[in-house]
């Protein structure tokens, strides 16, 4: 979707996995699950049901590479290490054939490898490792062996793509520290003035000879912009990039297509406007470049669309609408007759093509699992996909464009399917203005119908995110199926303003914070109290970003919640609006900026209404969190123990946003089970009325 392709670069930034290739060094290891991939987590003859190192055993897949020839694949597979001394995901790659057969790994080492891709001839995979301090791309025989170092950047490489014939990669990476900054930072005397000196990230490319050392590195794009995703010409003439006019979260949104000539680094605009126009992708021929471009204002829960234009500019016409109106493009069928994409719709996941002459879109995938990411090899022939649901673990799928049917690739959760898994349904409900409402339901392990159970709300981040029927079992800061196996049930609801039910659903909640959004999540307690399954006297509510917004306002506007665990959520709007890197989040969702709009920003604000409280409240936030900044935790915490309610704050150091510190996660982890296991006891369920 939009997001997902206008803050690729800010997401390598933050979340660029530490790479390597060296053995790892000796050392007593305190936990490494799934070290290998085929037998993933340790499994034993006794299955002891769900707990937080399972959930933390669960290996993470990247995008899926298939070889030209469609017989072989490639991805890194993610998992929690922590030793002594480290805290850490760490990736590695494996190649396998299509039908999962001959897995082998193909990076070993303490640090990571990811993101690999095939060389168009199929006899070679470059990828992504630090193993020389930094990240470089790598070079390795399809076959195994020793892999060969591309680049030496001083900076870090945060994605590439081979050229058509397989003699140079481009890549991106952002403008490296000056001798200057560096000296100062030696001598501490690195004081810094904000929106000066900005490290763009930058397009180039190297040659690859086929032994011995590459050549330097040469520049593309020396301009004043950010390069986000590019695509080479099928002549190698050119490489058509969309770019933003710096990397900063809050700048990354508008964005415009440009295309650079390789012989004279020559650049071109093809496409700009007002809105972001972003995944340029040539056609076969190379007369035509598909892109996806916003309505305005341009954000993540803007409407796309799809458009065409030819490879020398001119007026590009759309395609047909999607369902969900926020398709990621994976690319060109080898006919050039359709676009392949996919979105999220409702709580699953789709793969469609758009026919190229506008008259309308096919639905390609069938399945009900969650497709996490797909890819098309070079030749057009092959889908690579990440897929998972509620029952099966994330794990790598192979299909034939020709037909859709996802053939499995993998077996890098196996084990984890031993495990008992809640019953979850998708339910629907009436709002209070009769809108319908989606959501997830997860039941306890135990489950009697007919009893009624404490019932925990769980609202998505976002607030353009949705819950979808993924493996329940991955790692997340509110461990739903230890909550399911411990007698209570989980409701997690796609309220307005969630992705995955169109444009105008994402839309639905702007200047309306608090709003319809609370109504629809409130009205889906109330169904589950009416249909027998919630007991109404043990409710609890929790929940991360703007899930820890909806939190915070649901115990300042209702005392029905009986405990409530705040995690990285805004309860200040006026303060967040002014220290958030998300600077153009709330003016566009609350119609404006705070001072022109004060009574809108304080009247949505939970810490305006902080002493209704009465709920215990758990608040965990992370202290380099940029996005919604620590303050914001700590004006609700001071408030709360003023008045001398029952709460409780961790913080978490070095902990962003979104943290990828195994221990630490754990911590969250646990502490929210330890938190409604003392407010809302999850004693033997009790008789629905009539039962």
């Amino acid at each position: 979707m939009l997001r997902r392709a206008l803050a690729v670069f800010l997401v390598a930034l933050l979340l660029l996995p530490l790479a390597g290739g060296a053995r790892a060094k000796a050392g007593r290891q305190l936990t490494v699950p799934g070290a290998n991939e085929a037998a993933g987590p340790s499994s034993t003859e006794t299955i002891p049901g769900w707990t937080i190192a399972d959930m933390m055993s669960v290996g993470i897949i990247g995008a899926v590479a298939v070889s030209p020839d469609g017989r072989r694949i490639a991805y890194a597979v993610s998992r929690a290490l922590m030793t002594e001394d480290r805290s850490e995901m760490v990736s590695q790659v494996f190649v396998a054939d299509s039908d999962g057969g001959n897995t082998a790994q193909l990076t070993r080492g303490e640090r990571s490898s990811h993101s690999p891709r095939w060389s168009p001839d199929g006899k070679q995979i470059a990828f992504l490792s630090d193993q020389s301090g930094g990240s470089n791309i790598w070079l390795a025989s399809a076959q195994g062996g020793e892999a060969r170092q591309i680049t030496n950047v001083e900076s870090a490489v945060l994605d590439f793509r081979w050229s058509p014939s397989g003699e140079r990669i481009a890549f991106t990476m952002p403008d490296p520290p000056t001798e200057e900054e560096v000296r100062n930072l030696q001598q501490m005397n690195d004081a810094e003035v904000l929106d000066e000196n900005i490290k763009q990230i930058r397009l180039w490319v190297v040659s690859v000879p086929e032994t011995g050392a590459t050549d330097s590195p040469r520049l593309l794009t020396p301009q004043d912009f950010s390069v986000m995703s590019w695509d080479w010409a099928p002549d190698e003439k050119s490489i058509a990039f969309a770019h933003v006019r710096t990397p900063a979260f809050g700048d990354g949104w508008t964005s415009d297509i440009s295309k650079v000539d390789l012989a004279t680094s020559q650049v071109t605009a093809l496409a700009g406007s007002e809105a972001a126009e972003t995944m340029p992708m040539f056609s076969p021929d190379g007369r035509w470049i598909a892109f996806a471009a916003t309505d305005v204002p341009a954000f993540d829960f803007s409407l796309v669309t799809v458009y065409i234009t030819g490879a020398e500019g001119g007026d590009a016409r759309p395609l047909a609408r999607t369902p969900n109106e926020a398709p990621t493009l994976i690319g060109w069928s080898r006919d050039a007759d359709f676009v392949y994409f996919t979105e999220d719709q409702g709580t699953a996941g789709a793969v469609g093509a758009l026919a190229v002459d506008g008259k309308g879109l096919r639905a390609l995938s069938t399945t009900d699992y969650v497709i996490q990411s797909a890819t098309l090899n070079q030749a057009r022939t092959a889908f690579g996909i990440v897929m998972e649901n509620v029952a099966s673990p994330m794990e790598v799928y192979v299909s034939s464009v020709d037909a859709f049917d996802p053939v499995k690739a993998s077996n890098v959760n196996g084990p984890l399917t031993r495990l008992p898994i809640p019953r979850v349904e998708t339910v629907r409900w009436r709002s209070s203005d009769g809108a319908e409402i989606e959501g997830l339901l997860t039941y306890p392990l135990d489950y009697q119908a007919g009893d009624r159970y404490p019932l925990l709300v769980n609202p998505h981040g976002g607030p353009a995110l949705n819950w979808k029927r993924s493996f329940h079992g991955s790692i997340n800061y509110y461990p739903v199926p230890i909550f399911a196996a411990r007698g209570y049930a989980v409701l997690q609801p796609n309220i307005r303003g969630s992705n995955g039910y169109g444009a105008a659903f994402r839309k639905a909640n702007i200047k309306d914070w608090g709003g319809m959004d609370f109504q629809d999540l409130m009205s889906g307690v109330d169904s589950l109290i009416a249909q027998g399954t919630a007991d109404p006297d043990r409710l609890g509510i929790m929940g991360w970003s703007y899930g820890g917004y909806m939190t915070a306002w649901a115990i300042t506007q209702s005392d029905r919640f009986k405990a409530a665990s705040v995690g990285a959520g805004p309860t200040n709007l006026m303060s967040m609006a002014g220290t958030s890197d998300w600077t153009l989040a709330l003016p566009y969702y609350l119609g404006g900026r705070f001072w022109d709009g004060l009574d809108l920003y304080l009247s949505r604000s939970p810490i305006a209404h902080v002493k209704n409280v009465t709920a215990p409240t758990l608040i965990q936030h992370g202290v380099n969190d940029p996005r919604v900044p620590f303050g914001q935790a700590q004006e609700f915490y001071s408030a709360l123990k003023a008045m001398g309610r029952p709460v409780k704050m961790v913080a978490y150091p070095r902990f962003g946003h979104g943290e990828i510190e195994p221990r630490l996660i754990m911590d969250v982890m646990q502490r929210n089970l330890e938190w409604f296991e003392k407010w809302i006891p999850a004693q033997a369920s009790i008789p629905a009325p009539n039962h």
